[in-house]
């Protein structure tokens, strides 16, 4: 593996919440591995504050990495995620404001096999 010139990236991500003031956004890695090193949540409207959970490989309490409960007015995190290829992270809001956009700002780093792209025979 090598890492990409040690460069970091952003990955914006959005959900709008249902009747419930819940939402989900599943994002993973494809072709390549990441190391989250911080995270940004919030919402476009606060009347409710959500609560906001981080879970992985999979849904379910077993699985919960981090949690805020100002998952409306928003928050911060530097806990670190190691994804591979395929591998995910599910961030969750629940209880927030009805028909409001959460968002997400992941900022990683990525790893990516050495032998990626096309190989020149000579």
């Amino acid at each position: 593996m090598q890492i990409d010139n040690g460069q970091n990236f952003s990955l914006p991500a959005s959900v709008v919440l249902n009747g419930s003031g819940y939402g989900v956004i599943r994002v993973a890695p494809a072709g390549e591995s990441w190391q989250v090193v911080f995270m940004t949540i919030q919402c476009d409207t606060n009347v409710n504050e959500a609560s906001f959970r981080v879970y992985s490989p999979i849904l379910g309490d077993p699985y919960i990495k981090d949690t805020s409960e100002m998952g409306s007015t928003g928050d911060t995190s530097d806990t670190v995620y190691f994804l591979n290829d395929g591998q995910a992270l599910f961030l969750e809001w629940s209880g927030g404001d009805a028909g409001t956009t959460a968002r997400a700002n992941l900022t990683y780093f990525k790893t990516v096999p050495e032998n990626r792209g096309f190989r020149a025979f000579h």
